[in-house]
């Protein structure tokens, strides 16, 4: 089964998958567009988790 229909799948199962797959150096095989998505969507709610506004309530 190839990483992207694992994805669609098993989101958990997939991200294992892609995390051998990168440990084993098989880039060719990662689904680049989904993990690419998936890294913006992290860093987007870790920005919102991690905003200003939290920061100034504690100061």
């Amino acid at each position: 089964m190839t990483a992207k229909k694992l994805y669609e799948r098993d989101f958990y199962a997939g991200t294992q998958e892609t995390a051998r797959l990168l440990r084993e150096r098989r880039f060719g095989d990662v689904d680049l567009a989904n993990l690419i998505e998936e890294v913006e969507t992290l860093g987007r709610s870790e920005r919102i988790f991690i905003s200003p506004a939290r920061n100034s309530s504690s100061a």
